[in-house]
């Protein structure tokens, strides 16, 4: 380094390494410091950045003064977002990032009727809320599996979900591996799916036996469906929308269960339109 703090030349891994090491206060007393922080991202492996901004017992700085990197709103964690062979994918994160070029990022509604409508809500470059799980389309066919690197900034203000409300998204996900958090489990409102390629083809299968919650991978999202249409096991992916074709719904004895139309389980008092075994009914 220079006396005037700037690098005397670029840091690059040399033939053998693969990583760059940068060293304890590599950086202290840069008079070039603000700049480097404002105009360069710092990525850091996934899951890691708080080891990036430790502190000791008595709150003394651990790490080599890069917490000015988190200030400027530029230090990212990097993440491997895998599309299959057939396309899609899901994704997830806590924090917002910048949709990779060459893919497209899908959102779910329910409707009225039981089946959901899929909108396109991002496309390569938009940056995507902190928080939103999506159903991920890759623009560009390809035989094999495409893998993309996502930025995420750490600093993004963490925001919550945008479901049930804003845009009706049923998709949710996990940023570890881990059993999700189901929205409602006092009781059980939802059916739980997963993107797979399965008997059927690609699409929405039950991630658990009985349509509960199930354990996802890091960065991976669900669907959750309202139980007031039927136990489909299976949804299937057709264009712009999926839906529960006949032959898909499984009845379920003695599933008379009603529900009003915000998806609230009702008892036989509720006057009005209800929901019963996906068919609305009149009670008067």
């Amino acid at each position: 380094m220079g006396d005037n703090g700037m690098l005397d030349k670029p840091l690059t891994p040399n033939s053998s390494a693969t990583t760059v090491t940068v060293g304890t206060d590599a950086f202290k007393g840069s008079s070039s410091w603000d700049a480097i922080a404002k105009n360069c991202v710092f990525n850091v492996p996934d899951g890691t950045w708080k080891n990036y901004a430790a502190y000791t017992a008595d709150n003394t700085k651990t790490w080599t003064y890069l917490d000015q990197f988190y200030n400027e709103g530029n230090l990212h964690e990097t993440s491997t977002l895998t599309v299959g062979a057939k396309g899609y994918a899901t994704y997830y994160n806590d924090y917002g990032y910048v949709l990779p070029e060459g893919l497209e990022g899908y959102v779910f509604a329910q409707n009225a009727d039981g089946t959901q409508t899929m909108t396109k809500q991002y496309a390569a470059g938009d940056s995507v809320t902190a928080k939103m799980a999506l159903l991920i389309k890759a623009t560009t066919a390809s035989s094999d599996t495409q893998n993309f690197t996502v930025s995420a900034n750490v600093n993004t203000t963490t925001k919550t979900a945008a479901w049930p409300d804003g845009l009706q998204n049923m998709l949710g996900g996990v940023q570890t591996e881990s059993t999700f958090i189901s929205w409602d489990t006092s009781d059980y409102t939802y059916y739980y799916y997963k993107l797979a390629d399965g008997e059927n083809g690609l699409g929405w299968y039950w991630g658990a036996t009985d349509g509960g919650v199930f354990t996802l991978a890091a960065h991976h999202a669900f669907l959750a469906k309202n139980k007031t249409a039927s136990a489909a096991k299976f949804l299937a992916l057709n264009g712009t929308t999926i839906g529960i074709g006949k032959t898909m719904i499984e009845k379920r004895e003695n599933d008379n269960v009603a529900y009003n139309l915000a998806g609230q389980r009702v008892n036989n008092s509720y006057k009005g339109v209800v929901i019963i075994n996906g068919k609305k009914v009149i009670r008067k």
